[in-house]
């Protein structure tokens, strides 16, 4: 008898509604599955066509893999190599089936796939470390660990006149916030990647699982961040602030009111990692301020077709012929 089971609602990382956000126009959802009695390998990602390599056409068509924004990665229930390397033989000559030449993985820091048997993998090493803050304890548990510094800025805030509004479902809030997501994008000078359409926001807005936490001062909405509610953990998505109140520290009293939130609901808070690897990077030191359990986040990535593979990097200038990146041939 086959195991049943919706690998939909086994991650809002992996729901449709969610990968839709992240489709350009050319690009599908693809999605493959495997079951051998109790044991099961799932996969889904954004199906990509390859139309160009340093600004030259690629004449015929090849597509690639990635999984969208976020985390994801191969989701199975098995230790057993032998049932991986068989699920994987099938998946990969599928790939091979649609012209899909290489996939690109950004792995769930609580995936279970890796490392156990990242050997099955033609490329995966560890990007950065990401913080997580355990919330099986109470939020008073978890304040007397939070770094002093914070415990003085939060009453700071709360002072000069700070609120968070939990869940805020306003249609007008929603709007601010997607708008100081936009500055604060421009004031970090973020890849055009992170410049979310309109329709990504309505989309995202829409979605059960998905809150939105907005920091008010005197009336006005100054920072918001958007949290993800999965299986048994939620995710910061999303932040924005004011370029006018940084002085207020409205992310540090959203972020202290997330954990309030859910501590002793969820097993842990996953707050993600620097804007670089460095462990001095500054994001990354103030996050973990929050939490001390580190968990290294994996990138990982097949190739398929290692012959059009080769191809499509010898178009390749000599410089980015160099870099590390699987899918080397979209830099």
């Amino acid at each position: 008898m086959s195991v049943m089971i919706d690998f939909e609602k086994s991650s809002f990382f992996r729901r449709k509604e969610y990968i839709s956000l992240y489709l350009r126009d050319g690009e599908s959802i693809f999605e493959f599955e495997f079951v051998e009695g109790d044991q099961y390998f799932y996969h889904v990602a954004i199906k990509k066509p390859i139309l160009e390599v340093d600004g030259q056409l690629v004449k015929e068509e090849w597509y690639d893999l990635e999984t969208p924004y976020g985390y994801g990665g191969y989701l199975t229930n098995s230790k057993d190599e032998a049932f991986l390397k068989k699920a994987l033989t099938q998946y990969q000559q599928k790939c091979r089936d649609e012209s899909i030449i290489a996939e690109f993985l950004r792995f769930n820091p609580n995936n279970s796939f890796l490392p156990d048997f990242r050997e099955l993998m033609k490329f995966c090493f560890q990007e950065r470390t990401v913080v997580e803050v355990d919330l099986t304890r109470s939020y008073e548990a978890i304040f007397k660990e939070i770094n002093p510094k914070l415990g003085r800025v939060i009453r700071k805030s709360i002072k000069n006149g700070v609120e968070v509004i939990v869940n805020d479902s306003s249609q007008e809030n929603r709007e601010i916030f997607r708008d100081l997501y936009y500055q604060t994008m421009e004031k970090n000078r973020a890849d055009q990647f992170y410049f979310f359409d309109q329709s990504y926001f309505e989309g995202m807005f829409q979605m059960s699982g998905l809150k939105l936490f907005t920091a008010v001062h005197e009336g006005n909405v100054i920072g918001g961040i958007t949290i993800i509610e999965d299986e048994d953990r939620v995710y910061y998505h999303l932040g924005a602030t004011s370029p006018d109140h940084y002085h207020l520290n409205p992310n540090t009293l959203l972020l202290v009111e997330a954990i309030k939130a859910y501590s002793e609901k969820m097993e842990g808070f996953v707050l993600g990692g620097g804007t670089s690897p460095d462990t001095e990077d500054a994001l990354f030191k103030f996050k973990k301020k929050f939490g001390n359990v580190l968990k290294p986040f994996y990138i990982a990535g097949n190739i398929f077709n290692q012959q059009v593979y080769d191809s499509l990097c010898g178009m390749l200038s000599e410089e980015k012929q160099k870099l590390r990146y699987i899918l080397k041939y979209r830099f």
